[in-house]
C-alpha cells in the first residue's frame, strides 16, 4: 500500500522526466516503505529493478543479468546469458541506452 510518499515520487519522477541518464539510490531503515515507493515510481514504466542478496558475487551476477534482460527485453522466459562481472553489465545497459532500442545483443 502506497501512502504519502509524495515529495519523494515527485523527485524521481523529475529525475526520470530529466531526459539524463541517471541513477537513484535509495536508502532508509527497515520498513520504511522503500519497497513500496520504489514499486509506485516503475508502474508502467520501462525499468530493471535489481535488489542484492547476501550471497556470492556470481549469485548477485546472475540475478541482474536475468534483471536486465526482462527489463530491456521484456518478460522473458527463456535462460539468459550471465555476465561476467557488474562493469560488463552496466556497459550493456549503456550500449542498448545509446542505440535507443528495447533490445540488444
Amino acid at each position: 500500500m502506497f501512502i504519502d510518499r509524495t515529495e519523494e515520487l515527485a523527485s524521481l519522477n523529475e529525475r526520470y522526466n530529466s531526459g539524463k541518464y541517471e541513477c537513484a539510490i535509495i536508502w532508509g531503515r527497515r520498513r520504511v516503505g522503500k519497497t513500496e515507493l520504489i514499486t509506485e515510481f516503475v508502474r508502467n514504466k520501462k525499468h530493471i529493478y535489481f535488489t542484492a542478496v547476501e550471497r556470492t558475487e556470481q549469485k548477485n551476477l546472475d540475478i541482474l543479468s536475468k534483471a536486465i534482460f526482462n527489463g530491456i527485453q521484456g518478460n522473458i522466459s527463456m535462460s539468459v546469458p550471465v555476465f561476467k562481472s557488474f562493469t560488463d553489465c552496466l556497459d550493456y545497459i549503456y550500449k542498448c541506452k545509446r542505440r535507443k532500442t528495447n533490445i540488444c545483443y
